[in-house]
């Protein structure tokens, strides 16, 4: 839904998918996403803390953000 209403662009590099946002996101949903991202910055920074502490790479598991 997000990549067919242009907010999110990806791009496949072998295994991995990258997501970005797209440089011609609308106002209206840059506002919404920044205050989701503020609202839940103390849970974003724990989650990207432990993500840091693990080698993706190497592991079978999956890990969805």
């Amino acid at each position: 839904m997000l990549r067919e209403s242009g907010i999110l662009l990806d791009s496949k590099h072998g295994k991995w998918v990258h997501y970005r946002l797209s440089p011609h996101i609308p106002s209206w949903a840059a506002q919404i996403i920044e205050q989701a991202w503020l609202s839940q910055q103390d849970d974003l920074q724990a989650i990207a803390r432990k993500l840091a502490s693990v080698n993706c790479t190497n592991s079978s598991k999956a890990i969805c953000i």
